[in-house]
């Protein structure tokens, strides 16, 4: 299973008969979201650290984590 495509918040709702799911976020970009966040919030971050955009680095973060997991599970 491919654990970055999967939604990190799964919503299931059942619509006259019919199970709907809604999955909004994926894990990938969840965790890219709060590595930018708290790389964005330390007030010694630069704006590019070492030359690389932020959104990289996040991405890359996310990334790890994914693959990690992956390997614990």
């Amino acid at each position: 299973m491919n654990n970055s495509k999967q939604p990190a918040f799964p919503h299931q709702r059942d619509t006259e008969g019919f199970k709907e799911t809604d999955g909004g976020l994926t894990k990938r970009e969840y965790f890219a979201a709060m590595a930018m966040q708290g790389i964005c919030a330390n007030p010694t971050a630069q704006i590019k650290p070492h030359g690389r955009d932020i959104a990289v680095i996040a991405i890359e973060c996310a990334d790890e984590l994914l693959k990690r997991l992956e390997n614990e599970g």
